[in-house]
């Protein structure tokens, strides 16, 4: 395979040295203040090709293709100081051959200590799909690259429409070399011959080189669970049991967050859960397996390896195998998160806020303390009416640890005096018993969205409600926003729990996949639409997973706390935890389903779910 460079010398001169010509009109990019994981874009409209005079530039071929992971990512004699790398496709996972010119920017970036800038070229109207720059950022963290972010929104209908957006931004920084994929060339989203006329420096164009993917295996084995040892299970859509006698999550296991991550060759998978062992405090009546939160790895998000301890905090090639209880319950007094904690989402965000100087790991989560509040009638799992007495570890409330490496964790601690991020409500307020589950939507700049559920003591029901964020530290309350069906036959006539409020990127309207809550306390899975994400969330009126109902089945009595996956092509992963028994008690498990092709939507989302 060959790769194009498209040159600023009159003539194929690979070890050349030359002055590259500059615009009088380059810009500089503007630093706009925004939320997490957007703060470092500059959002700008770009022109039509024909809005600038830029002399063309001749188009020599390189015979060789770049590696990655070898010298040859450098084109010998040259020295590149700051690299542009330009992802034109709007696939929330990548394509195969943007993944490709990824890795192949980041080792260029490496090998010459360059500056690294990553513009994502969107249709005009769109905004840059968060699972896309999580992913980005992710791969670069994990390779110690820094970078600056830019958005380019382009008009649909044009054609080669991103070639002027691509020599604007070159121009604007000063890049010594452009890095993309033949596929944007491929797929018509840039012309060839207009990245010669308009980009002023080389441009490399790199084929795909990454393996389009693999089939999905299905675990072929039960092994106990140790530092490092693989947990797979033969059950059909188990993925991780109970740990082994003695383990930190030997008790129950549940509440999945999974996010994954681009190698050279490979995809690296992540999942922050919740595990608890004989000797935490049992909530599982309430909040089923809370008590401490760890970390399992995989390369295909199918196979999981996990550990029984604490982590050790390995460092070098030793930190992949690094894995197992990342964060248990605060020692000290006064603090929200004394007794039991659960993970509720976890992402790799930036901020002003944060002087790291590059996009750390945010965990969200809930914490609840030995406080004794009053049960409510009919949240008990096990008892639908009775009122209960009371009970340490209800009064949950959100907080917020940061990390570098998604193991090692810091505590943030915020204006609240438990330290947590805000309060539950009021006496007599839909949420005065309890936060629960705080997932967060980075939507856009400026706009964090945290969706969390609580029991009403007045309505006895689950309800789904708001808070709204400019940074992510200071929060302010929106009230409910979703309370599942109104029919006592309804399978979620009691309301919405756990939830996973995820953008899809074709139709750029918002799935929750959510736990239901039925009359008689099963849990199931429904889904949820809404076209902005605020209001107006319109649910499926059937689940979308049930518990399998199968006898000794490990998820036989109901299914809840979904995680939702988008995948390539369309697809959707759902992670979700399982139990046997239909009355209460503690998830035993973490299961995968996927979405059946060609399987039934509801308002564009995934309806039809099948077990891995």
């Amino acid at each position: 395979m060959n790769t194009l460079l498209l040159s600023t010398l009159p003539t194929a001169c690979a070890g050349a040295v030359a002055a590259r010509p500059r615009s009088v009109h380059a810009r500089r990019l503007v630093a706009g203040s925004a939320a997490p994981g957007l703060s470092d874009f500059s959002r700008r409209r770009s022109q039509a090709p024909c809005a600038q005079a830029v002399r063309r530039r001749s188009i020599a071929a390189s015979a060789t293709t770049p590696s990655p992971s070898s010298n040859g990512a450098q084109v010998e004699g040259l020295k590149y100081d700051h690299i542009l790398l330009a992802i034109l496709d709007s696939n929330p996972v990548l394509s195969t051959a943007s993944r490709t010119a990824l890795v192949t920017a980041a080792a260029i970036a490496t090998q010459n200590s360059s500056k690294l800038t990553v513009m994502f070229v969107d249709e005009e109207g769109q905004t840059v799909s968060g699972q896309r720059l999580q992913l980005v950022q992710g791969e670069l963290l994990s390779r110690g690259v820094e970078a600056t972010f830019v958005e380019e929104q382009v008009e649909a209908a044009s054609v080669g429409k991103g070639s002027a957006a691509v020599g604007e931004v070159a121009d604007s920084v000063e890049a010594d070399l452009v890095v993309l994929s033949t596929a944007a060339v491929h797929d018509k989203h840039v012309d060839a011959n207009l990245l010669a006329e308009f980009v002023p420096c080389p441009v490399l164009l790199l084929p795909q080189l990454i393996s389009a993917g693999r089939g999905l295996r299905r675990p072929q084995a039960c092994q106990s669970s140790s530092n490092g040892a693989s947990a797979v299970a033969t059950q059909p859509g188990l993925l991780l049991p109970c740990g082994e006698g003695g383990a930190w999550d030997e008790a129950g296991v549940g509440h999945a967050v999974v996010r994954y991550f681009l190698g050279d060759d490979e995809q690296r998978w992540f999942m922050w859960y919740t595990g608890r062992s004989t000797a935490c405090p049992d909530l599982d009546g309430v909040f089923p397996s809370s008590g401490s939160i760890g970390l399992a790895v995989s390369s295909d998000g199918i196979n999981w390896q996990r550990g029984s301890g604490m982590v050790e905090g390995a460092r070098g090639p030793q930190r992949a195998q690094d894995v197992g209880k990342v964060l248990a319950p605060n020692g000290d007094w006064w603090w929200f998160d004394t007794c039991h904690m659960n993970v509720a989402d976890v992402q790799i965000l930036s901020s002003s806020s944060v002087s790291s100087g590059t996009g750390v790991y945010w965990m969200f989560y809930s914490g609840g303390s030995y406080e004794q509040v009053a049960l409510p009638a009919g949240m008990a799992q096990a008892s639908q009416a009775a009122e209960g007495g009371d009970l340490e570890g209800l009064r949950l409330r959100p907080g917020l640890a940061m990390s570098q490496d998604g193991r090692n964790w810091a505590r943030i601690e915020s204006e609240h005096h438990t330290g947590a991020l805000f309060d539950v409500g009021q006496e007599g307020e839909w949420d005065e018993l309890f936060i629960g589950g705080p997932q967060v939507v980075a939507a856009g700049p400026r706009d964090m969205r945290m969706f969390y559920h609580s029991y009403s003591r007045t309505t006895q029901r689950y309800v789904v409600g708001l808070a709204t964020s400019p940074d992510g530290f200071k929060w302010t309350k929106a009230g409910p926003v979703f309370e599942g069906g109104s029919s006592p036959d309804d399978f979620d006539a009691r309301g919405a729990a756990s939830r996973c409020v995820v953008r899809d990127i074709d139709s750029k309207q918002y799935f929750m996949f959510y736990e239901a809550v039925a009359a008689d306390g099963r849990r199931s899975i429904g889904v949820a639409v809404s076209k902005d994400g605020l209001r107006g969330w319109q649910r499926c009126p059937k689940p979308v997973l049930e518990g399998s109902g199968k006898a000794g089945a490990w998820d036989e009595g109901g299914v809840g706390c979904p995680w939702a996956v988008s995948m390539a092509g369309g697809a959707w992963r759902l992670y979700y935890s399982g139990r046997a028994a239909a009355g209460g008690g503690a998830w035993s498990g973490i299961g995968l389903a996927r979405s059946v092709e060609g399987g039934s939507v509801f308002q564009g989302a995934p309806s039809q779910f099948e077990r891995h």
